[in-house]
């Protein structure tokens, strides 16, 4: 048996025009839509969310902080960084004893020998 398809005779190829402008309206409306969607998942939310925690970061609550203990710890670590300047300053400079003399043309002769033979 072979299977024949319907021959669309009376359907010519210029009645779909008439719907080329709705299908048209309609892509670019989902296209749209996907757009803003992408937008605001992804670009307006973060920036959103950047602002709440820049707000929350300026808002520190100063009653869980320790405030004797941080002073403690502060003039401990002002002290050990006045200390340690003052050792870095004594410091001597270890390249300053260091003398070069150059090497005359009969001391580049005498390195350049070869050993003599041993017996």
């Amino acid at each position: 048996m072979k299977f024949k398809l319907p021959k669309l005779k009376n359907i010519k190829w210029y009645c779909w025009l008439k719907f080329l402008p709705l299908g048209t309206m309609i892509l670019l409306l989902i296209l749209l839509s996907t757009c803003l969607i992408f937008l605001n998942k992804y670009f307006y939310q973060t920036i959103a969310e950047i602002k709440v925690v820049g707000l929350l970061q300026n808002q520190v609550s100063l009653s869980k902080i320790d405030l004797p203990l941080y002073q403690q710890v502060f003039d401990k670590w002002e002290i050990k960084k006045k200390s340690n300047t003052e050792i870095l300053e004594n410091l001597n400079d270890p390249f300053s004893s260091i003398s070069a003399t150059p090497l005359n043309q009969s001391g580049l002769e005498s390195a350049n020998k070869k050993p003599a033979p041993s017996q």
